[in-house]
């Protein structure tokens, strides 16, 4: 049997159904690409969908669809895109993703010692401890991110790379057409509104779909690979690049480093004294993954949650308070505490190895008032209260 068979076959396509549903929170099910079709209503006959998507796929026809765009105004000015695919095209993507996980020969999984981004297994938490690590060896920090990385991913250098890479050339044509998925604006307004950003029609790799990740990692396989000859002491997460060094010079030759490794596969960093290049001295805190790698009152390095991350976190807990997002999304008080006790327990979680995690932890508490508070007060007319409502309403705790 071929890779685009075993891909094609239904249980192979059952399964990533079953993952595509792991990774969709209940809040976004009802979200369709260009065909109309959410996550919810392909649900609502699974085996009849699955059995003629594989029918589908097995036929000489099958193509990915367009992207349909979602358009964001960013804090800072300009449009944030979110591409989203068919559901369709999300569960075979996910099989071929699954596929190249499945292969026991593990250069298909991309795995390699500095790269933790979009690995499976690998995590923020584990990038972030090796960081650490690295840092107590060497303490001067160099930090970059590729400039608009997926949207400047050379397609005919990714394409090549698949071809010389994936010895499965069965699935050659389904992973060459998903590297040229390109957003189908559905009106005026949303072409206009595409103008206005910087993507370009055949250049890059449109993020939302679930090889785009996989794409990343693939063309940066020949820089991880250097990177590792020249012994450097480095972490990658996706494009945010983190080195550690022993002087200020070294930082600088890496950064000239990566800059000429970068540009040979069509790439590019920002310079030295950009906000989003930086060389750290020993004693300066270094800023990754939004966390910070920086000295504590022994002279030892530790991992604290920035206050730039604190702040951002409280925002998106008041954010519940809005009262046009509440309108909006028809959103019932019930249903905004769920939201907040939700994210606040997943942050928890999520930041439960930081040295700070006392602090953030009574902080989000505090925010969790606060939100409450405002709640009460500006949909309910409640700004009064005695210790016993409080108590009542969920603000204070009764012990």
């Amino acid at each position: 049997m071929t890779a685009f068979h075993h891909v094609s076959d239904f249980d192979s396509l059952r399964q990533a159904w079953k993952s595509l549903l792991d990774h969709t929170p209940s809040r976004h099910r009802g979200t369709s690409g260009v065909d109309g079709e959410s996550v919810r209503q392909f649900g609502d006959n699974t085996d009849r969908n699955l059995r003629q998507l594989s029918s589908e796929l097995k036929s000489t026809n099958f193509h990915f669809n367009g992207l349909k765009a979602h358009f964001e105004e960013k804090p800072t000015g300009g449009l944030r895109i979110i591409c989203i695919s068919t559901v369709r095209d999300r569960i075979v993507q996910r099989a071929v993703l699954e596929y190249l996980h499945s292969q026991t020969d593990p250069r298909y999984r991309l795995e390699n010692e500095i790269s933790y981004g979009f690995i499976k297994g690998r995590t923020v938490h584990q990038a972030v401890e090796r960081a650490i690590k690295l840092r107590t060896v060497s303490p001067w920090v160099y930090k970059t991110d590729i400039s608009a990385f997926f949207d400047s991913l050379p397609r005919a250098r990714l394409k090549a790379e698949i071809a010389k890479f994936i010895r499965l050339r069965s699935l050659h044509p389904l992973l060459l057409n998903a590297v040229d998925c390109e957003i189908e604006p559905r009106d005026k307004n949303q072409k206009e509104k595409l103008a206005r950003t910087h993507l370009k029609v055949g250049i890059g790799v449109r993020q939302g779909m679930p090889l785009s990740p996989y794409f990343a990692n693939l063309i940066l396989r020949s820089f991880d690979a250097e990177v590792q000859r020249n012994g450097l002491s480095t972490v990658r997460y996706a494009d945010d690049l983190i080195f550690f060094a022993s002087s200020e010079q070294e930082c600088k030759e890496i950064h000239l480093f990566c800059k000429e490794s970068l540009a040979s596969i069509g790439l590019s960093i920002p310079d030295v004294g950009d906000k989003k290049t930086h060389i750290w001295s020993p004693t300066e805190s270094a800023v990754f993954l939004g966390v910070s790698l920086e000295l504590n009152g022994n002279s030892r390095y530790v991992i604290n949650l920035t206050n730039h991350q604190m702040t951002n976190k409280r925002a998106r807990l008041l954010e519940l308070t809005d009262d046009a997002t509440i309108k909006s999304h028809e959103l019932t008080l019930t249903e905004i505490i769920r939201k907040l006790d939700g994210r606040i327990s997943g942050w928890l979680g999520c930041y439960d190895y930081v040295n700070n995690y006392d602090l953030f932890e009574q902080r989000l508490f505090d925010w969790r008032k606060l939100v409450l508070e405002k709640l009460f007060a500006e949909q309910l007319g409640l700004t009064e209260m005695t210790k016993n409502r409080r108590r009542f309403l969920g603000i204070e705790p009764y012990s």
